[in-house]
C-alpha cells in the first residue's frame, strides 16, 4: 500500500511537470512520434509506413521498450525510401530521458496503449490514440473486473464504424466528436490495392506452409496475464482434446494447416506445451517476432481465420473470408463483452465452431469470398467500407495532407 501511495505521488509531481514542460517547449512542426505494444507493430507502424511512403519531409521518432526492433526500423526506413522523400527517423528508449525529451518536441503522437502514464493532458499537440483493435470485450472505463487506473489518453480517437464510435468514446471517457470513424490502419494492409512488402509466397515460405495448401490464422487471445498471480489459463482450457484432433483430421481432408500464433501475454509462451499434431502449428511470440513480418501482413495472406473474443475478428471483415469462432464461453468469461455477443453471430460472417458439424461446414467454406458491401449480414456495423485508406484519412484530418 505504502509503495503505491508513493506510486500515486510520484504520478502526480510528473504530470505537472509534464503539463508545465508543455507550456514551455513549443513542439517542432512536421515531427511524428510512434510508439506501440509489441514494439513497432500494429496501427502506429501503418501509420509509420503510410507517411513514409506518401508524404515528404518529416521527422519520425520511434520509442521502443525493447532496442532489438531498431534495426529493423532503419532497415524499413530505407527500403521505404524515407531518405529520398526527405525523412529523418530518430529511435530511442521509452523510459529513457532522452525518448521523453524526443516525444515533447513531437507535434504528433501516435500510440497503440497510451505514452507515459503521467501524460494525460496535452498543449500545441495532436495525440492520437490508436487503440489496438475495435473491442469486443471490455476495455479501459468499460472494464469493471479489471479497473484500468491509467487509461490511455487521447486529443482523437479511432473507430471502425459509427457503432465503434459510441463504444469508443465511452471505454475511455471522451466526447464522440473527438472519435474519428476512418477504420484502422492496420487494416490498410487487408485491402487489395495494398502493397504488402511480403507476399503470399514469401510468407508461405517464412512459416514453411506448402503452397498447395489452404492457410488457416488462429489468434486466440488471453485469458490471464503471464505475470497473473493467479493460475495460469489459456485457450487450451476451453478446448478438448478431441476438438484439436478434429480440426488435424479435417486439415487432412481439406488440404489445409492451421498456424496458432499465441498472444505476446499468453503464459503458453513460457511453458513446455505438448502439441503432436500433423496439421496444427503452435507459434510462440518469441519466434514469431523472428520472423520479422507485420502481422497483418500474414493477416492478409490467410485463408480462413480463427479467434475467440479478439478484435480481429472485426478486422478481418474487411476481407470477406471465413471467420470461425472457438474456444469462449460468455458465461466463464471474467472481463465481459462490450455488447451482446448475439450481434456478431446474427451476422452469415461468423462461423460458430461448437461441434464436428459446425467445424466441417467451416472447412467447407475456406476459398469462398463473402462480398464486402453486402448490408444484409450486418458487416457495416462493425466495420464501414471506406473509400480511402484508414492511415491516409488519419493523417488528412491531423492537418498533415499530402
Amino acid at each position: 500500500m505504502l509503495l503505491t501511495e508513493a506510486a500515486k505521488r510520484f504520478t502526480s509531481l510528473f504530470r505537472l511537470v509534464h503539463c508545465l514542460l508543455q507550456l514551455i517547449v513549443p513542439p517542432s512542426p512536421r515531427r511524428l512520434c510512434y510508439t506501440s505494444f509489441p514494439d513497432y507493430s500494429d496501427n502506429s507502424y501503418f501509420i509509420y509506413r503510410h507517411a513514409l511512403l506518401e508524404r515528404k519531409n518529416l521527422v519520425h521518432i520511434w520509442l521502443l521498450i525493447d532496442m532489438h526492433a531498431a534495426p529493423t526500423i532503419r532497415r524499413d526506413f530505407i527500403e521505404f525510401g524515407g531518405k529520398e522523400r526527405g525523412h529523418s527517423l530518430h529511435i530511442a528508449k521509452h523510459g529513457s530521458l532522452h525518448g521523453y525529451w524526443l516525444y515533447l518536441r513531437s507535434q504528433y503522437v501516435f500510440h497503440t496503449h497510451g505514452t507515459y502514464r503521467f501524460a494525460h493532458w496535452t498543449f500545441r499537440r495532436e495525440v492520437v490514440s490508436l487503440w489496438h483493435g475495435m473491442p469486443i470485450k471490455r476495455i479501459a472505463h468499460l472494464d469493471l473486473a479489471i479497473p484500468n487506473q491509467s487509461v490511455a489518453f487521447g486529443t482523437r480517437h479511432i473507430a471502425s464504424s459509427y457503432f465503434y464510435k459510441y463504444i469508443i468514446a465511452c471505454a475511455f471517457k471522451v466526447p464522440s466528436e473527438i472519435v474519428s470513424v476512418c477504420g484502422l490502419p492496420r487494416c490498410d494492409a487487408l485491402r487489395s490495392d495494398y502493397v504488402a512488402q511480403k507476399d503470399r509466397d514469401d510468407i508461405f515460405s517464412i512459416l514453411d506452409i506448402p503452397k498447395n495448401k489452404k492457410f488457416i490464422l488462429w489468434m486466440p487471445t488471453f485469458r490471464t496475464e503471464v505475470s497473473s498471480t493467479a493460475s495460469p489459463q489459456s485457450f487450451f482450457d476451453d478446448l478438448s482434446q478431441e476438438t484439436l484432433q478434429t480440426f488435424d483430421h479435417l486439415c487432412s481432408v481439406y488440404s489445409c494447416v492451421v498456424v496458432i500464433k499465441l498472444h505476446p501475454s499468453d503464459p503458453l509462451n513460457h511453458s513446455n506445451v505438448d502439441f503432436d499434431y500433423k496439421n496444427l502449428r503452435l507459434e510462440k511470440a518469441e519466434k514469431w517476432l523472428g520472423y520479422e513480418i507485420p502481422l497483418y501482413e500474414v493477416i492478409a495472406a490467410s485463408d480462413a481465420l480463427i479467434s475467440d473474443v479478439s478484435s480481429v475478428l472485426i478486422d478481418y471483415l474487411v476481407t470477406g473470408r471465413p471467420i470461425g469462432v472457438l474456444g469462449f464461453d460468455p458465461t466463464t468469461y471474467a472481463r465481459g463483452l462490450a455488447f451482446p455477443i448475439d450481434l456478431l453471430f446474427r451476422s452469415g460472417r461468423f462461423n460458430v465452431l461448437s461441434d464436428e458439424t459446425s467445424i466441417n461446414s467451416f472447412f467447407e467454406r475456406i476459398g469462398e469470398k463473402t462480398t464486402r458491401h453486402d448490408r444484409n449480414n450486418m458487416v457495416s456495423m462493425f466495420y464501414d467500407t471506406f473509400a480511402e485508406k484508414s492511415a491516409e484519412s488519419m493523417l488528412t484530418q491531423i492537418g498533415l495532407r499530402a
